[in-house]
């Protein structure tokens, strides 16, 4: 597996999905979907936001708050995460380049960050992370034939809700990695993979890196499986 360009730009918004059960994501659906922005953060729960870990992270390696969580639909509102939860192994795996970095391989699955939130939003109804292992995420996306939908567009707004809807899934990598050729570039870290379930939409991932544009017809983009970093999340929520 190559490295990849994960970039850090360091504005937030904060988007919400409120889809149907088995309703594919399309233009119609916009004023239900989230849209995500530069360096993306994504409510799972009540009071938690998860997003990739480089977003929180100065070239020279030195964590930083994050500056404010948005939501899509409501323009006035706003709030101060007032924790950031990081794994202390991932800045070791980050060469800066710039203001984005290169991720390696083995950074990758570290590629995590969790947001809390003083209060739960209001009106706001989190998009649940995936519950199951690896196995039966892999055995959820053959059902599905390896379709999901990704949200994430460096042009989006408040206003206007993006995904990209049934975007193919190319592998699950033994380290817990998903390849996907959904259309996600620089700017779209921290955006989720959604795969509809009979119980709703889940997040199964998280984007972490992309090609730089040039490469991307040969390089796949990155996600990180919640699988692969459950334990590490389940412990931060307690």
């Amino acid at each position: 597996m190559s490295s990849k360009r994960g970039v850090g730009v360091w504005l937030t918004i904060t988007l919400l999905v409120s889809t149907p059960l088995w309703a594919a994501p399309s233009p119609s659906d916009e004023q239900q979907l989230l849209l995500f922005g530069h360096d993306d953060r994504h409510p799972v729960a009540p009071q938690w936001v998860v997003s990739s870990g480089h977003c929180f992270l100065t070239p020279d390696h030195h964590q930083q708050a994050a500056l404010l969580v948005r939501f899509a639909g409501q323009p006035s509102a706003s709030m101060q995460p007032d924790r950031v939860l990081l794994p202390r192994e991932l800045a070791a795996g980050l060469t800066a380049e710039g203001e984005s970095f290169i991720i390696s391989p083995a950074a990758s699955r570290l590629d995590i960050a969790l947001l809390h939130l003083p209060s739960a939003p209001q009106g706001i109804t989190p998009v649940p992370l995936w519950s199951g292992d690896r196995h039966s995420l892999q055995q959820a996306l053959r059902q599905q034939d390896y379709l999901v939908s990704q949200g994430g567009y460096p042009q989006d707004s408040l206003e206007t809700l993006l995904v990209h809807s049934r975007c193919q899934i190319r592998n699950l990598t033994t380290q817990g990695i998903l390849e996907h050729r959904c259309d996600t570039l620089p700017g779209d870290s921290g955006s989720p993979l959604l795969l509809p379930t009979r119980q709703g939409w889940r997040v199964i991932g998280i984007q972490s890196s992309a090609p730089d544009p040039a490469n991307r017809w040969r390089a796949d983009n990155l996600a990180l499986a919640i699988p692969t970093v459950a334990p590490l999340l389940n412990r931060w929520m307690g």
